[in-house]
């Protein structure tokens, strides 16, 4: 008999033991969970909010950099002087266009580009061809 009580015990342990071992893997996996929504909730919050900065600025009011400054004087001469100054400082730092234009000077701008609408900014290339043996 002792036997069979010393089995039955063993079983009673088993099962008890099983059962907390369940209940702490449910309880990790809970926690687990629980951190990853408490993470997400607390920074995808916050990356929206770094990531929606207002990016037009005028910058031409006060430059701050060297870039800055050299991007204000293009935008004097014209659109596609300072379209051409951004994209050679391009592997430098990245510029935003429409941080050094002001609203009078897209007006500006759109009403010389109305006002000669057969000039355009890009210069083409002729062929020439040399006899042969020359």
């Amino acid at each position: 008999m002792r036997a069979r009580d010393h089995c039955a015990l063993q079983e009673l342990f088993r099962d008890q033991a099983r059962r907390n071992v369940q209940r702490l893997f449910l309880d990790e996996a809970y926690m687990n969970c629980l951190k990853t929504l408490t993470t997400a909730f607390l920074l995808v919050p916050a990356l929206a909010l770094s990531a929606t900065q207002a990016r037009a600025e005028f910058k031409c009011s006060e430059p701050q950099t060297a870039l800055d400054r050299g991007a204000c004087e293009k935008a004097a001469e014209g659109p596609v002087a300072l379209r051409q100054y951004i994209q050679r400082i391009r592997v430098i730092d990245s510029l935003y266009f429409f941080d050094y234009v002001n609203e009078a000077q897209a007006v500006a701008w759109a009403s010389d580009a109305s006002r000669t609408p057969g000039k355009s900014p890009v210069q083409t290339a002729t062929a020439v061809e040399h006899p042969a043996g020359a």
